[in-house]
C-alpha cells in the first residue's frame, strides 16, 4: 500500500519529506531542514555530502502540477525559488513534488538554468518517493499506521514472545528483530533501544536521524532525593555536564533517583519508573571532525600555536563546551565558554566556572613525542589567553584566568618532559631510536641530562666522575712527592666509553675527558706507604675535586691535545633537582626550560 500524495495536506507532505529526507542521507552527510515561516531564503532542505557537495531540494506541495491553469502563478513559484536557491550555490538544486511530473512540466524545470551548469537539475516525484519508503519500512509502516491494525500486529508479536523458543537461538534473533521493527515504527524521528541482563531491562532512547531532536525535541526530569555533600561530585559532573554539554556521560544512581518524568514523542511521555539514569553525552555532530587551531598568548605575544581535530563540541544552559586533539590522540583539550560573559553573574562554585582543562596520555612513545605533548600541555596552562579558529577562521578566545606558577602544575610532568627530550637528543646521536621507558631510574634524569650537554658539546659535572683513578708511572722522587700533595689541573682521557641507561637500554656516548682546574689525591696515605715500601709503581692513585663534589666531563673529539677553547660549564637546570657545588642562587636551576650555561 502506498501513500496517496495528492490528498495530504502541505504541512503533512512537507513533514514526511523532512523525515525521509533526513533518515536517508543520515549517513551521506549533513541534512539541514529550514523551517519556512520567515521565508525559506530558497532552501527547504539541503544536502552537504562528506565529499563536499550540496544539493538543495525544494519542496512544492502542487497536487495538481503546475500545468494549464496553474501555470501562470506556480510556474514564477518554481522560477523564483531557483533563482534564491543559486546564491547558496549548489551542485544540484531539486524540485520534490507530490505527482509525477509531465513531459511539459518536466521540461520547463529542466531549462531554469538555461541549459548551463552547475547547478544539475533533478526532478522528484511520487514514484521515487514511493520507492524511497519502501527502502524505509519502519517510516512506511508509520505513516500508513492504522490505529487497529497495529494492535492486531502488537498482539501477535506479544503471543509470539509467550511461545516456546522451539526455534533456538535464531527464533531468539527473530523474535528481537520484530519487537525492535515494531519499536522503530512507533515514531519517526526517535526509537528505543533495549537490552536485559539477568534481572535488569536497560532501555535506551535514540534518534533514528541527525535532525531528529530539531524536529521532535524530548525534555525530561529527574527528581533526585536531596544530594548531601557525599555527593558532591556527582553533582558538580551533573551541574557541569548540563550547564557546558561536556562530553563526560553522567551516571545518577537508581538509589538516588525518585522519579523520571519524560515529555515529547507520545509513546515515550510519561512518568518512567526509577533507576539508574545516564545522561550525556550530547554533542554537535557536524562540528566533529573539524579542523581546529588554539593559539596561545602569554601577554601581547603569541608563543605556539598547535592544529588538531574537534572531537566533541556541545551547548548547555550556561554555556557551550569544545573538546579537541592533538598529537594523535595524546593530548586532549576541553574548553568551556559561558553564553554571558559576564562572569560576575556565574555562581563562584567550580562546576559553574568556565575554563580548559588538558588531559595527556601516551605510552611507549618515541621521546620526542612525550616531550612535545608534555611541552604543548605546559604551555597551555601557563598562557594567559588562548584563541580557537575553527578551518582558518577565529571563533572563540578564552581569556582572564590567571595563569598558574610552575609550583602549581604537575610536578611530575615537568620531570618526564625534561627526560624525554633529554633522551631525545641522546638517542639521535646515538642513532639509538626506542619508546621512553615506563620508569625512570633513581638518578636518571641528573644521568640523562649530563649524556645530552655532553652530546651538545659542553662541560658538565657528573655524579658518576667523583674519583679518577690513574697509575703510578714514576720511579719514587721527592718531585714525584711533591707533586702528589700539591693540586694539579687534569684533562685525562677515560679508559672505557661514557654510557647512560634508559629503561633496559644502554647508549654508548663516546669517550670522555675528565677535566677539573684543581684535582687532589684522595688516597695519598696509602699512595706514600706504598712509595714507602717500594711498591708505588703502577699503585692506583685516586684523584678527586679539591672542593668541588665531581669532576667535569667533555665528549672527547680525538683530534689529540685538550682544547677548551670556547666551551661552557652547563648547569645540570633540572626543576627540584638542586645540583650540589652551586651557589645557592644557581644551584637549583632555572624554570624548566633548555638548559642554561655559565662560563
Amino acid at each position: 500500500m502506498s501513500i496517496n500524495w495528492e490528498h495530504l495536506e502541505q504541512p503533512e507532505f512537507d513533514r514526511i519529506i523532512e523525515a525521509l529526507f533526513s533518515r536517508r542521507f543520515k549517513t551521506v552527510g549533513t541534512v539541514t531542514v529550514v523551517d519556512g515561516r520567515g521565508g525559506d531564503d530558497g532552501v527547504d532542505i539541503q544536502l552537504d555530502t562528506h565529499a563536499g557537495r550540496r544539493q538543495i531540494f525544494q519542496l512544492k506541495f502542487f497536487p495538481e502540477g503546475f500545468s494549464s491553469g496553474w501555470a501562470k502563478v506556480r510556474r514564477p513559484q518554481i522560477t523564483k525559488s531557483f533563482k534564491a536557491a543559486l546564491k547558496h550555490k549548489p551542485d544540484e538544486w531539486t524540485l520534490v513534488i507530490p505527482r509525477n511530473p509531465t513531459a511539459p512540466e518536466r521540461k520547463f524545470v529542466e531549462a531554469l538554468n538555461g541549459g548551463t551548469e552547475p547547478p544539475t537539475i533533478t526532478i522528484i516525484g511520487r514514484n521515487q518517493l514511493d520507492d524511497w519508503l519502501a527502502d524505509d519500512p519502519s517510516l512506511d509502516a508509520f505513516l500508513q499506521r492504522d490505529p487497529e491494525a497495529a494492535l492486531r500486529e502488537m498482539a501477535a508479536i506479544y503471543n509470539q514472545e509467550r511461545a516456546a523458543l522451539l526455534g533456538g537461538m535464531n527464533d531468539v534473533a527473530e523474535r528481537v528483530r520484530n519487537l525492535a521493527s515494531v519499536v522503530d515504527s512507533v515514531d519517526p524521528d526517535w526509537t528505543i533501544d533495549f537490552a536485559r541482563s539477568g534481572d535488569t531491562e536497560q532501555l535506551t532512547v535514540r534518534p533514528q536521524h541527525p535532525l531528529a531532536a530539531e524536529r521532535n525535541p524530548i525534555g525530561f526530569e529527574v527528581q533526585t532525593r536531596p544530594l548531601d555533600e557525599a555527593d558532591a561530585a556527582l553533582r558538580e559532573q551533573i551541574e557541569r555536564t548540563l550547564g557546558y554539554g561536556t562530553s563526560t556521560p553522567v551516571v545518577i544512581p537508581g538509589d538516588a533517583v525518585e522519579s523520571i518524568t519524560v515529555t515529547g514523542p507520545e509513546f515515550l511521555a510519561g512518568n518512567w519508573p526509577a533507576g539508574e539514569v545516564h545522561l550525556g553525552p550530547f554533542p554537535h555532530r557536524p562540528s566533529i571532525g573539524k579542523r581546529v587551531e588554539i593559539k596561545l598568548w602569554n601577554d601581547s605575544e603569541v608563543v605556539a600555536t598547535y592544529e588538531g581535530t574537534v572531537t566533541h563540541a556541545g551547548r548547555g544552559g550556561i554555556g557551550g563546551t569544545i573538546e579537541a586533539a592533538f598529537f594523535d590522540g595524546r593530548l586532549t583539550v576541553a574548553m568551556r565558554l559561558p553564553h554571558n560573559p559576564d562572569l560576575t553573574e556565574l555562581p563562584d562554585d567550580r562546576a559553574h566556572q568556565p575554563g580548559v582543562d588538558v588531559t595527556v596520555s601516551y605510552g611507549p612513545d618515541a621521546p620526542q613525542i612525550v616531550a612535545d605533548v608534555l611541552h604543548a600541555a605546559a604551555a597551555i596552562r601557563f598562557s594567559s589567553q588562548l584563541e580557537v579558529h575553527f578551518d582558518g577562521e577565529h571563533a572563540a578566545t578564552f581569556g582572564g584566568f590567571p595563569p598558574i606558577t610552575i609550583d602549581e602544575y604537575d610536578q611530575d610532568l615537568i620531570s618526564i618532559e625534561q627526560y624525554a627530550e633529554d633522551l631525545a637528543i641522546v638517542q639521535r646521536h646515538c642513532k639509538q631510536y626506542f619508546g621512553i621507558p615506563q620508569h625512570i631510574q633513581p638518578g636518571g634524569r641528573v644521568a640523562m641530562r649530563v649524556a645530552r650537554l655532553l652530546v651538545e658539546g659542553h662541560i658538565v659535572a657528573s655524579p658518576k666522575a667523583e674519583l679518577f683513578a690513574v697509575e703510578l708511572g714514576a720511579d719514587d722522587s721527592p718531585q714525584l712527592r711533591a707533586a702528589l700533595s700539591t693540586p694539579r689541573p687534569i684533562g685525562w682521557q677515560s679508559p672505557i666509553p661514557h654510557t647512560v641507561t634508559a629503561g633496559d637500554r644502554t647508549l654508548t656516548i663516546g669517550h670522555v675527558r675528565v677535566i677539573h682546574p684543581r684535582a687532589v689525591v684522595d688516597n695519598l696515605d696509602e699512595v706514600i706507604a706504598a712509595l714507602d715500601a717500594g711498591n708505588g709503581k703502577g699503585f692506583h692513585v685516586h684523584y678527586r675535586p679539591e672542593t668541588d663534589p665531581f669532576f667535569h666531563l667533555m665528549l672527547d673529539t680525538g683530534n689529540g691535545a685538550l682544547d677548551l677553547r670556547g666551551k661552557q660549564i652547563a648547569r645540570w637546570s633540572l626543576h627540584g633537582i638542586t645540583q650540589p657545588g652551586l651557589p645557592g642562587d644557581l644551584a637549583g636551576g632555572p624554570d624548566p626550560a633548555a638548559a642554561e650555561t655559565d662560563t
